[in-house]
């Protein structure tokens, strides 16, 4: 699976124990370059695919409970597979039946690809009154503010996925246009209603977790944002936090992908539509414990 994702620090106990760089890079080579020979080899009428498998842990391993249960939490389904479940994919592809079947990487992961957990979105827009395209504000002449903010969340451990959300107004087609440049995933929605804007960018992948992020905050830290992760799940029946007495510029908030639903479906208020989070802060339970704690 190291061939399409990469692999996760959270399943191992410490970076040491995961796989090299050219494991993964390897693995990647090869589903293209099976796709490369299904194109060379077609006019002899010989099919070439690959198959991409999931967490199939070595039986030395299997012993260890603990790392199995963390790797089959990062499946769809909850759990690690099974040989015979590896071998199945293998005899499909050299049955009669499976000859029109070329040039495809098969993914057998129990949905790895599929899970997340902790989806940051990051907001971003141009048209800021007190600072018009302040995100764009090239910093010390080498990122601009949302590279750096975009950077500054991705080194955190414990997300799965960054999203980029502006909107589809053409004034932040500059937005769109720098996120892909540095290889963001870009979400567009109404300018306005933010709320909105947040939901149909999470339903796609309808995460346990989101934690929302402001564009024009460049020194947010990956190690806070797994901090607040990992205080957010350690309260089951919470549904918002956000660290209290922090600096300016240093904030996210992280709630669940239910109570969205639940806001977008609930209010129309123009004020809670705009900063998201206002109806989950009168509706449902918060918790803002300190961050000098943290610190």
């Amino acid at each position: 699976m190291y061939g399409i994702v990469p692999p996760n620090p959270n399943v191992y106990e410490s970076e040491e124990y995961m796989n090299p760089i050219g494991y993964g890079v390897g693995k990647a080579g090869i589903i293209q370059y099976s796709k490369y020979m299904s194109v060379v080899l077609a006019k002899y009428n010989i099919t070439v695919n690959s198959i991409s498998f999931g967490p199939f842990p070595d039986p030395v391993l299997v012993d260890d409970i603990n790392f199995i249960k963390k790797l089959g939490e990062k499946t769809v389904l909850g759990r690690v597979g099974s040989s015979k479940e590896a071998v199945s994919p293998v005899f499909f592809l050299a049955l009669d039946e499976s000859s029109f079947i070329t040039g495809q990487n098969i993914i057998v992961d129990g949905g790895v690809d599929m899970l997340v957990n902790n989806l940051i979105l990051i907001q971003a827009r141009l048209n800021s009154n007190r600072l018009p395209c302040k995100v764009l504000l090239d910093l010390s002449g080498k990122k601009t503010l949302l590279e750096r903010c975009y950077d500054s969340v991705k080194a955190a451990k414990k997300i799965e996925k960054v999203i980029i959300t502006t909107s589809t107004s053409e004034f932040d087609d500059v937005i769109y246009a720098k996120a892909k440049s540095f290889g963001a995933e870009v979400f567009r929605g109404e300018l306005d209603n933010v709320l909105s804007r947040f939901y149909y960018a999470a339903k796609q992948y309808k995460p346990k977790n989101i934690i929302r992020i402001t564009a024009d905050n460049a020194l947010m830290s990956g190690e806070l944002i797994d901090e607040l992760i990992g205080d957010f799940e350690e309260y089951s029946e919470c549904d918002y936090m956000m660290y209290s007495e922090g600096v300016y510029g240093l904030s996210a908030e992280i709630f669940t992908y239910s109570s969205l639903e639940e806001a977008f479906h609930n209010t129309e208020d123009a004020y809670d539509c705009e900063h998201v989070t206002p109806y989950i802060h009168k509706h449902k339970l918060c918790l803002t414990p300190l961050i000098k704690e943290k610190i």
